[in-house]
């Protein structure tokens, strides 16, 4: 058909109720075809409602020539061409309105079409900040069992499959630094060690079930962590410092000690004898203190690392950021610290002042005894910026 058939084939379409896609595909027109009908249209309907206003003064022969002079409207009475003419009119309107709103988002649409051709060019040349990638190392609880038929086989845990989550959290870690280190300028690794490596026999049935004793637990915990040290010495060229912290699970008394805590922790000692191991490697430097807390200088911000022991949280409907913003302002007033890095919920979290890390034993009888969430097994990893601080955080999960 040619442009003139093919126009008032779309007035029709349009009077009909016709979608400007259904015209399109069916016609293989464009859209400013349509609108441009559709403008032609509903100018005439409006000259046609002028008429209408003044139909009485006007003869049917009049009305007649003006529908198109065709032989099914000469026979129609003047009333007749009226109704078709408020019939006509309504069902454009209604028309109109049906589709305003698509035409709406159709010009919005229209109009993108243009910047789809844009790029976002990479930006090119040296990186100007420099960033250190930390990864957070805690409650592994090596040595402690979880049989899948107490916890109705949501989890299963032994040593053997603590061996196989962290042996992937290492391997997982140091492909996902080479791959932000192909664009951000990474130079050192920090890992931060911050304790319940093993359960102990912190509580009485923890006797009956662990399949090391603390000891044997602790030299498990030395290999693991040594072997994982020596991957990253030996398959990259990053610098390493190591920060450590000690928890509330390793100690030689009953209860807890609050000045010589490091004194009698088991966690402590580990922390020590991994580092013997490096003396004299200089990559590689450890951050050992026998304080609860371990400050650490990133550039121009300070890492606090503890554990959540010192903080009090029993559940409360403001969730943990209420006690731990109170802890951190106390804290503060003593020694200032960006940001906080802890451990102990088996919870990873990232929060604007702290990062909460996971674990790789959870979720346990324990933990759902307490109401506590569940959270696949994870550690955390987190980007200290010269420029901008703490920017890239991420789960490191343990598959």
């Amino acid at each position: 058909m040619d442009i003139n058939q093919k126009k008032d084939r779309i007035k029709e379409m349009l009077i009909d109720g016709a979608t400007y896609r259904e015209i399109k595909d069916k016609l293989n027109t464009w859209y400013s075809t349509i609108r441009n009908c559709k403008k032609e249209l509903a100018n005439a309907l409006e000259f046609q409602s002028e008429k209408q206003n003044n139909i009485k003064g006007q003869t049917k022969q009049e009305l007649t020539e003006e529908l198109g002079s065709d032989s099914y409207v000469k026979d129609l009475s003047d009333s007749e061409i009226k109704r078709s003419y408020t019939i006509l009119k309504k069902k454009y309107n209604d028309l109109l309105d049906n589709v305003s709103s698509n035409n709406k988002m159709e010009e919005v649409w229209q109009q993108t079409q243009r910047h789809w051709k844009w790029k976002i060019e990479k930006k090119r040349g040296e990186t100007k900040s420099e960033s250190i990638a930390n990864i957070v190392l805690s409650d592994w609880h090596i040595e402690e069992p979880i049989d899948p038929n107490t916890i109705n086989w949501i989890n299963e845990y032994n040593t053997e499959i603590a061996k196989q989550r962290a042996t992937a959290v290492f391997q997982n870690w140091l492909e996902l630094i080479d791959m932000l280190a192909k664009d951000e300028n990474i130079k050192n690794v920090n890992f931060a060690l911050l304790g319940d490596f093993i359960s102990w026999y912190i509580h009485p049935e923890l006797l009956e079930s662990n399949e090391m004793s603390p000891t044997e637990a602790i030299l498990f915990a030395k290999d693991l962590i040594t072997s994982w040290i020596d991957l990253f010495l030996n398959e990259s060229d990053y610098d390493i410092s190591v920060v450590t912290a000690f928890g509330n699970h390793w100690r030689t008394t009953d209860k807890k000690r609050i000045s010589t805590g490091w004194k009698n922790s088991y966690e402590w000692m580990l922390y020590v004898l991994v580092a013997q191991q490096y003396l004299w490697n200089d990559r590689i430097k450890f951050k050992i203190e026998k304080w609860y807390h371990n400050f650490q200088q990133q550039f121009d911000k300070v890492l606090r690392h503890h554990h959540w022991d010192w903080i009090k949280y029993r559940g409360g409907v403001g969730g943990i950021t209420i006690p731990l913003n109170k802890a951190i302002a106390q804290w503060n007033k003593v020694k200032h610290a960006d940001y906080d890095v802890i451990w102990h919920r088996h919870q990873r979290q990232n929060l604007n002042n702290a990062v909460i890390n996971g674990s790789l034993n959870w979720y346990n009888a324990y933990a759902e005894s307490i109401k506590a969430e569940y959270q696949e097994p994870q550690q955390a990893l987190f980007l200290i910026n010269s420029e901008f601080g703490k920017t890239i955080t991420a789960p490191i999960f343990t598959k």
